[in-house]
């Protein structure tokens, strides 16, 4: 039975005042230029200014203007979580899938090498080849990508296994259906909302990652 998670979201009030935020936060980042006269490198030549008709939230300590440097930093986080959230659940359902499907020898292999990767100090990792490598976003985002898509692929290969034993995708074998379309109609659906989940701890993870890199230089 699959899950409209559209639907699950429209009868919660919580989660349509979290999707409108998302939308308000989204909308401010991506068009940062309208709501803001300035770029996030002006100076304006006046430090630690109260907020006023000029300056919303006032000046900080090199005199910029700290709303556009929100908005344009916002632009940064959206960026960096939407591309991670694609690169991360993309990985983690390709390789959980397809350990779960093919099984044997691939199926040891990739579950050796995920556990390889969940066992790193992450951030370390990070800041290491960072300092060897010229920091860029693109950059950033393979590196949290790269970290980011074990957990999920684990998810995902579990509940492959708990789906290909289920009744409906048994009928569909039996009445002769194929792989792809066992795949596409049956699993790929009934693991959506595991996707949708996965994407937006992705990019929370994400997030809160790229903000830690740049606090450490």
């Amino acid at each position: 039975m699959h899950i409209d998670a559209l639907g699950e979201i429209s009868h919660d009030p919580l989660a349509k005042a979290g999707a409108i935020m998302l939308v308000v936060i989204a909308g401010l980042a991506l068009f940062a230029p309208l709501f803001s006269n300035y770029s996030p490198h002006d100076y304006t030549g006046n430090i630690f200014s109260p907020p006023d008709r000029n300056h919303p939230l006032g000046t900080d300590s090199m005199g910029q203007d700290i709303w556009t440097r929100l908005l344009y930093g916002a632009r940064t986080s959206l960026v960096v979580a939407v591309a991670v959230a694609l690169i991360s659940s993309s990985l983690s359902l390709l390789v959980g899938a397809s350990a779960a499907l093919v099984g044997g020898l691939y199926e040891r292999l990739c579950m050796r090498i995920i556990d390889a990767l969940i066992s790193l100090p992450t951030i370390i990792v990070m800041i290491l080849v960072a300092a060897y490598l010229r920091p860029s976003l693109p950059l950033l985002i393979l590196l949290i990508s790269l970290f980011s898509w074990p957990g999920g692929a684990r998810i995902i290969r579990s509940q492959v296994l708990s789906l290909k034993q289920r009744m409906h995708i048994n009928a569909s074998r039996t009445f002769g259906a194929g792989k792809g379309h066992i795949i596409s109609r049956h699993i790929i659906p009934d693991l959506s909302p595991i996707i949708c989940a996965l994407m937006m701890q992705d990019a929370r993870r994400a997030v809160f990652m790229e903000a830690g890199l740049a606090f450490l230089g």
